[in-house]
């Protein structure tokens, strides 16, 4: 079975550096090196002692406890992170949880500590829903919403607005309403309100609520006022003890007390329960305006599971894409690093990030899986010019990421925000609630830096379940010039309210040329322009839209 489902262990690495001198260095299992970052020390030992030479980790079986995002500086270049022949290591953001009892009535519970807060939980290598109003099935999918009734027309006695009102209260049904209002102060702040707008959706705590008007009052904004892009308003609540009340679904009281429903089939002596602890793994710190890169790394067959994410006391939103939200794996002024055949799964929120100033980076044969919010990002979105800052040359090729946009809804498979000259290339992408690859963030005619991004060969799929609108299988802004999208199929292409379409040139989008797709079964048309220029589509196959 896989490495999930085993104990935490903390087993050694084992450090193999070849010297100028031939001089090998090996970490026996007896050694003391036991971590990622003991081992980037080791090397950064080595490095001290005068020895310059590329240098690699070679990583035994096991799983590793990670409670820190590890971090490789300049120093640390020119080395080769692998998992031993025949190993599937894991390093672990998370903790597994034991010592669960059963009730009478089937619900588990477990004491942990107090102070150990979380927003996931995974059982049997699944995402388990945090309780919610109305429910979601197994897949992390809405069944059900909560409508909104209306903008608020006044703040709650007592309770000023931490914004304008129309971002950052509504009315809900009085019913609905209820559900809240009945909770302790203490139980209010935990509780989650997420307000479903047209392409995003905002994840607020709650400052007050009416029970008799319906108003709910959040402690911060939504990017955009409510009721802004459409005249109507879909919700959920979240984090309240009454909302447990379906199998999958788990609570974690202020007490430390976690309560857990199981699924059919699960049993409390044999179930692998983790909750996440490091709120990232693995962070290149480079500094590119001063030509200081973190280089030559390579990352082979390693897994890196659970990440952890505490939601602001302002709560989230953003304009579009979870643009800003942190990743798990995050660069700046990286340059010819290599992920291979590496896995990136259970976060809260965007797998990667290649920020400012990245070149030359590559994904290959790696599968990025249930994630909370997207896959990808590429770029930065407030660097617009080239210049050392912009990222460029990044390549994801052959790589599967599913399962996307678990918290942060909007999150999307693969963002190029500002970057130039990026591939995509085999790829599989599929089951995120927006759209599968987003290219470009100028909205308009603007001059922008982007420019040759290339798309093809990809299979890109089931986006969507009408859950948000607006999206496409690939979306693109502003101008591109020299960027082209071919030889990839699109399908199941679904919507809440308008926008399920498979090619999406948005606004501004110029110099595109779109050739031998597939494109099939889109709710809404199988290619769309908002409006653009000077973009090419030929030679494409769409049906059944």
């Amino acid at each position: 079975m896989t490495l999930m489902h085993r104990a935490l262990s903390l087993l050694p690495l084992v450090l193999c550096t070849t010297l100028a001198h031939a001089l090998t260095i090996d970490l026996k299992p007896d050694g003391p090196v036991t971590s990622l970052a003991a081992a980037r020390d080791a090397v950064r030992a080595a490095r001290a002692k005068g020895d310059k030479s590329e240098m690699r980790v070679v990583v035994a079986a096991g799983t590793y406890a990670l409670t820190e995002p590890v971090v490789f500086e300049p120093q640390d270049s020119g080395v080769t992170y692998e998992a031993a022949p025949g190993a599937q290591p894991v390093f672990a953001g998370g903790k597994k949880i034991t010592g669960w009892q059963a009730s009478a009535g089937g619900l588990w519970t477990v004491k942990l500590d107090p102070a150990w807060r979380f927003e996931a939980l995974w059982v049997n290598g699944e995402r388990a829903t945090r309780a919610r109003t109305p429910n979601a099935d197994a897949g992390g999918r809405p069944t059900a919403y909560l409508q909104a009734q209306g903008p608020a027309e006044k703040p709650l006695d007592g309770v000023p607005p931490a914004t304008p009102l129309n971002a950052t209260a509504l009315k809900a049904a009085p019913a609905d309403a209820a559900l809240l209002a009945q909770l302790s102060p203490d139980e209010l702040r935990d509780a989650n309100v997420v307000v479903y707008h047209s392409w995003e959706t905002s994840r607020h705590r709650v400052a007050g609520v009416d029970a008799a008007g319906g108003t709910l009052q959040f402690t911060g904004p939504s990017a955009a006022p409510f009721f802004h892009y459409e005249p109507f308003h879909r919700l959920h609540f979240e984090n309240y003890r009454a909302a447990l009340d379906a199998p999958g679904e788990w609570f974690l009281a202020r007490d430390g007390t976690l309560s857990y429903l199981p699924r059919a089939g699960e049993k409390p002596e044999s179930a692998e329960v983790w909750a996440p602890v490091a709120p990232q793994w693995l962070l290149l710190r480079g500094d590119p305006a001063k030509e200081q890169f973190v280089e030559r790394l390579r990352f082979r067959g390693l897994a890196f599971r659970f990440q952890n994410y505490t939601l602001p006391p302002g709560g989230w939103s953003s304009g579009q894409a979870e643009a800003g939200l942190a990743a798990a794996v995050e660069a700046d002024g990286a340059r010819d690093v290599a992920f291979e055949g590496c896995e990136f799964g259970h976060t809260l929120t965007h797998a990667a990030w290649l920020r400012r100033g990245c070149h030359g980076i590559t994904f290959q044969k790696c599968r990025l899986h249930d994630l909370g919010a997207g896959g990808v990002n590429i770029g930065d979105p407030a660097v617009r010019d080239s210049g050392p800052q912009q990222t460029d040359h990044v390549t994801l090729e052959n790589c599967i990421i599913h399962r996307g946009g678990r918290y942060f809804t909007g999150g999307i498979g693969v963002t190029i925000f500002h970057a130039t000259d990026c591939t995509l290339r085999h790829c599989d992408i599929a089951d995120f609630f927006y759209t599968g690859v987003s290219i470009g963030w100028t909205w308009g005619y603007h001059p922008t830096s982007c420019a040759r991004n290339l798309v093809e060969h990809c299979h890109i799929h089931h986006l969507g379940w009408g859950v948000l609108s607006d999206m496409g299988a690939i979306y693109t802004l502003g101008p591109q010039p020299g960027s082209a999208i071919r030889g990839c199929h699109f399908h199941d292409i679904g919507c809440a309210s308008y926008g399920g379409w498979g090619m999406y040139n948005d606004e501004g989008s110029t110099g595109f040329v779109w050739e031998n797709n597939l494109v099939h079964h889109c709710q809404d048309a199988g290619y769309h322009q908002h409006y653009g220029r000077g973009n090419l589509v030929r030679n494409n196959i769409i049906a059944y839209c």
